[in-house]
């Protein structure tokens, strides 16, 4: 059995590396190896295989079928549907998922939708049936190496389309209530739970994590709570998981199976044992309700319904095929659960503890057990850590030594039996939330100082795969029982993960990638021993281009001291991420023309002529000669122009025409460039003739956002370019853009990170 969940788990991993989905051809072929398998054993292995594809294969095409077709993108559609989510309030409105009624003008499903509602909102329920007047687009993230990759979560969502919903004064009437809400009697009780805990603890700043804990939602957690989790491994404590459901459920089976044998009868009934078995799963049933059966908490219901399973069949099960019969029940209700991280963690989890603690004598007390499980789940999940995320907590055993029992057996059931007492008793019901909040008033500071000891995260470069495959081998080594011959070789197993580091450019090459930061710019400007950033991208509320993209990118890269970064001038698309970046990062020296915003770091005004060289390869300023002298910031923008050898890049910042006609006639020729990032992100007001004319590159890149309100890069500035016979690359539509400048070989041909890490769930 488990080669064969091995198999048809490999079919769903391999399919899912596919940039599109598999032609009807390949039923065909299927089929004829279900002939052939009967003449010919050995073909059964990659006909699993192959059923894992098709039927991750037919689980893509279902969803791919939904969403928002490209005629439609941007247009007005006035929509009926039902809210199906829990309204989320945000800073300048409210965003929730709305699945959308048939529409007759669109063949396609438009499936489930993500709004933002902004202004002034009425107040929404969920399973209110609206009438909206919106406008849509395809999902859509950035695509970075070293990033998350939203679309894919979307995927994983179900979220087909996002869009906001038209507010203005001539939309007024056709956003409409159409009816109450009806059924959703769950998520309308957790929608309730969630105003409660918010008039039980109205200036509490642990609001969020008590929502997170009792009815799954964790959008009002601060980033700063989110920092300190991260770094203490205790993160996974704030999602309804696999640990509180377990607990839960683990709790209830001991309290119902020792009452249930006070009483003859009910023994008589059913067995104490199988009694508490039933106790527990409909408490783990009613926790996951109560999270909104959100997708870590189907996992944890699915993983315990087959270990309590064998309870209530009175069979006994070994421990590998329990854990092997839920990880392939998760895939056959979701073969795209292998997107989320947490599907690997969980099971990850599962498998070491009970590799390292199943089927051994224990003379040692329940304490020491306790902190060993902790322990070796440090150890035998860092590899996935370091992989995924390039970080992993150093101190994780001792934050979850003390954090675990607190939240698990003290917070947990408090909570839930304020959620169970708020409709009846909400003085009683505070009261409790009341506790809650003092717990975490306790236990916060503890976090706070582990987070900040010295070297609290082990952050390092992006691996490549087969390091994973090393470290994996050096844990079970490591992890192996006593006395097991050669455990230290263990050692040598994991130290590929943490020594291997990414190429990095020679003496005399220069690398430069422009970051995919949405409607904004960064560029990162590599050569043998030092990092230039010129732009840090756009920072608003949550979202900021300096923690989502520049810092993972850095991290990938093994990055960590910038020697120079350059902010070309203050709008808020170019500088939003420059604190965030500081903050995150070693930086040498800031070069801007905004003295005042930056007073207090280390920094130099970029003024025309200040050049300096770097492993060959020279840097120089060419505007502005006085900042102060032009009135636009756009115009007092840094003009960089690096030369190597093998090519040269110029990047402008937002300069416009008239900045371009005085550096046409300073410089002319001077201005030449290979390749040439468009000036405002391809914005009319800039690229003028002249000056793409004294530029004249090969490469133009426009560092815009997909379908921007701005329409960059313009239609006229686009045909500009082309009319010169110049290759134009959109970080909209190509993700990162690499270029290697090489002495000898010059310009290789770029590296778009969208087109080479395409998957069958990307925008096209």
């Amino acid at each position: 059995m488990l080669a064969r969940i091995a198999c048809f788990s490999l079919g769903i991993l391999i399919l899912q590396h596919f940039s599109q989905l598999p032609s009807w051809h390949w039923l065909l072929l299927f089929a004829a190896m279900l002939l052939a398998v009967k003449w010919c054993r050995a073909l059964q292995w990659p006909l699993w295989v192959m059923l894992g594809m098709l039927w991750c294969a037919g689980h893509g095409w279902w969803l791919l079928q939904q969403g928002i077709e490209e005629p439609y993108e941007g247009q007005d559609l006035l929509l009926s549907g039902e809210v199906v989510s829990i309204p989320e309030q945000r800073e300048r409105g409210v965003r929730f998922l709305f699945s959308v009624d048939p529409y007759p003008e669109i063949a396609r499903p438009l499936g489930r939708i993500q709004l933002n509602w902004y202004g002034r909102v009425p107040e929404l329920q969920i399973g209110e049936h609206w009438q909206l007047k919106v406008r849509l687009k395809k999902p859509n993230g950035f695509m970075n190496p070293g990033g998350f990759d939203y679309e894919g979560w979307l995927f994983h969502q179900r979220i087909r389309a996002k869009g906001y919903v038209r507010n203005g004064k001539h939309d007024q009437g056709a956003n409409q209530r159409l009816t109450r809400s009806s059924g959703h009697w769950v998520d309308r009780h957790r929608h309730g739970l969630s105003k409660g805990i918010d008039r039980a603890l109205p200036e509490s700043e642990f609001t969020g994590m008590i929502k997170a804990l009792s009815i799954g939602l964790r959008q009002q957690m601060s980033e700063s709570q989110w920092q300190v989790l991260t770094a203490t491994g205790t993160n996974h404590l704030m999602a309804i998981s696999g640990l509180h459901v377990g607990l839960v459920a683990g709790m209830v089976i001991l309290i119902v199976s020792r009452l249930w044998r006070f009483s003859a009868a009910l023994c008589l009934l059913l067995p104490a044992k199988k009694a508490g078995a039933v106790a527990g799963l409909m408490a783990a049933l009613f926790y996951a309700a109560m999270a909104g059966f959100a997708i870590p908490t189907q996992r944890a219901l699915i993983m315990l319904t087959v270990a309590l399973g064998g309870v209530l069949l009175q069979r006994q099960m070994r421990a590998a095929p329990v854990l092997a019969l839920a990880w392939l029940l998760v895939l056959l209700i979701d073969p795209f659960s292998t997107l989320s991280m947490g599907f690997w963690l969980s099971f990850a989890a599962v498998a070491i503890i009970l590799y390292s603690m199943g089927g051994r004598s224990h003379t040692r007390g329940l304490g020491w057990r306790f902190a060993r499980v902790h322990w070796i789940i440090g150890i035998g999940l860092s590899p996935l850590l370091l992989f995924a995320f390039q970080q992993a907590p150093v101190y994780t055993f001792i934050a979850n030594f003390i954090a675990v029992p607190v939240v698990g057996l003290l917070v947990v059931p408090l909570v839930l039996l304020a959620a169970l007492l708020m409709p009846f008793y909400m003085v009683l019901s505070g009261w409790l939330l009341l506790v809650v909040d003092q717990l975490f008033q306790w236990l916060w500071p503890i976090l706070e100082a582990i987070a900040n000891w010295p070297a609290a995260q082990w952050i390092q470069q992006q691996p490549p795969l087969w390091t994973l495959f090393c470290a994996l081998i050096g844990v079970l080594l490591l992890l192996a029982p006593r006395g097991w011959p050669g455990r230290w070789v263990g050692l040598f197993w994991i130290a590929p993960i943490l020594l291997i580091s990414p190429l990095r450019p020679t003496v005399g090459e220069l690398w430069v990638t422009v970051l995919d930061v949405g409607q904004g710019l960064s560029v990162v400007v590599e050569t043998a021993n030092h990092t230039l950033i010129y732009d840090t991208g756009f920072a608003q509320g949550r979202m900021d281009s300096a923690r989502m993209v520049v810092l993972p990118y850095l991290r990938s890269r093994g990055i960590s001291r910038i020697d120079r970064l350059v902010i070309s001038h203050d709008d808020r698309d170019h500088s939003g991420g420059a604190d965030a970046l500081l903050k995150g990062v070693a930086v040498g020296e800031l070069l801007t023309p905004d003295i005042e915003r930056f007073r207090g770091e280390r920094h130099q005004t970029c003024r025309a002529g200040y050049q300096w060289q770097w492993d060959e390869v020279r840097f120089s300023f060419l505007h502005p000669e006085e900042p102060l002298a032009w009135r636009k910031d756009n115009n007092r923008s840094c003009l960089l122009q690096i030369q190597s050898a093998g090519g040269s890049v110029l990047i402008p910042g937002d300069i416009e025409r008239p900045v371009e006609s005085l550096l046409v006639k300073q410089y002319g020729d001077g201005l030449a460039s290979d390749i040439l990032v468009a000036g405002h992100h391809g914005s009319n007001s800039s690229s003028s003739a002249d000056f793409i004319n004294s530029v004249a590159p090969q490469y133009v890149i426009y560092a815009s956002g997909y379908r921007n309100r701005y329409r960059f890069p313009h239609s006229e500035v686009v045909q500009r370019f082309a009319d010169q016979q110049i290759k134009q690359l959109n970080s909209a539509e190509s993700g990162a853009i690499r270029f290697k400048i090489l002495p000898q070989q010059g310009i290789l041909a770029p590296e778009e990170f969208r087109v080479r890490m395409r998957r069958l769930w990307h925008r096209r």
